[in-house]
């Protein structure tokens, strides 16, 4: 069963078609197989979590955080907050519908509109699961991504 079978199959009430939030979105155009959660679905509102958790389902997994920001209104802390606590529901995930994989990569996803170069430099330096937090823009296409990093 790969991956996204599984998601759907034992988190259906919590899978989505489109990543956005306000005005801000992902686009997911020539990314493949994937499946897309909704963070406060699957958080039920007990922990702060990123908005969306997206898995890749191709020669490796590949899974994203991603919080959108479409305004600049919460601390960097709480955004890193939101990224930090999906790791743990990821794993969850991939204990259940990982397969054993040993190739995944991971990658935590901010976008926005704008962000004070402060805050930006906060969490760009910061690491979630051993890896940078990426800033980008909202509306860019995660191949792009996927691509740069």
């Amino acid at each position: 069963m790969t991956i996204k079978n599984c998601i759907e199959k034992n988190y259906s009430q919590c899978a989505v078609s489109k990543c956005n939030e306000n005005s801000c979105k992902m686009k997911f155009n020539k990314i493949g197989t994937h499946i897309i959660i909704k963070g406060e679905s699957i958080s039920q509102g007990k922990f702060k979590i990123c908005d969306y958790l997206v898995f890749i389902d191709n020669e490796s997994c590949i899974i994203c955080s991603i919080e959108l920001r479409s305004n600049n209104t919460d601390h960097p802390t709480e955004i890193h907050e939101k990224l930090e606590n999906s790791v743990p529901i990821i794993k969850d995930i991939l204990k259940k519908c990982g397969n054993n994989r040993t190739k995944i990569k991971y990658y935590p996803i901010l976008l926005s509109k704008s962000i004070d170069r402060f805050h930006e430099a906060f969490l760009t330096a910061k690491k979630i699961n051993g890896e940078k937090i990426i800033r980008e823009n909202c509306g860019i296409q995660l191949k792009t991504i996927l691509d740069k990093y």
